[in-house]
């Protein structure tokens, strides 16, 4: 129903309909249930964006953390097999390149969760989920662009573990076999 310019939705979601024009519905809502009054569509894109931004800002810190994090601890666990062999500076480059799908994928969904329990613990702590559930949105309608976020997410998640990281594998071990080769007695250790 529309009163005054403003969107208002019956609470039993049932819809009246004129006896004397049946086909046309009406503006009231049945005995016993009470209108309700319903953000406009415009009002409920701003909030949508506004919620995907605030997950944006954490997303992208806690990838960039966790990946530096995780590439560091490869990087240095493979550091005996690479120093000393007179490598240059360009195979060390693309021994990082080559490593990073295999940790995107590792951290991305580590991330995500970050990003999304510091997003809602945000919004939580300043009352602002409180306001858009007094406000007549729907902590459903709230969560909706985060979940539709997170799907297409996992999409190009399915994409990339399925195309990019098996060809980026290969190319780093065939890098390490390489390497290997260029001084097999470099491996050897005194016991």
């Amino acid at each position: 129903a529309r009163v005054r310019g403003i969107n208002y939705t019956c609470t039993d979601r049932h819809v009246l309909r004129d006896t004397n024009a049946p086909d046309r519905p009406t503006t009231g809502c049945a005995a016993g249930s009470s209108l309700r009054w319903s953000p406009p569509e415009r009002h409920v894109k701003i909030i949508s964006r506004y919620v995907l931004r605030e997950h944006a800002g954490p997303l992208i810190f806690s990838m960039s953390a966790l990946t530096s994090l995780l590439l560091l601890n490869y990087v240095a666990k493979q550091l005996p097999q690479l120093v000393g062999k007179g490598l240059p500076w360009t195979v060390i480059v693309e021994f990082m390149i080559l490593a990073l799908p295999f940790t995107i994928a590792m951290t991305l969904p580590m991330a995500v969760l970050v990003a999304t329990l510091h997003a809602f613990s945000r919004l939580a702590s300043d009352s602002e989920i409180t306001a858009f559930k007094a406000s007549g949105l729907s902590l459903q309608r709230l969560m909706m662009p985060v979940v539709v976020a997170g799907l297409l997410l996992s999409l190009v998640m399915v994409w990339f573990n399925d195309r990019v990281m098996p060809a980026a594998n290969y190319e780093l071990q065939t890098l390490l076999n390489d390497i290997a080769r260029k001084k097999p007695t470099f491996a050897l250790r005194p016991q």
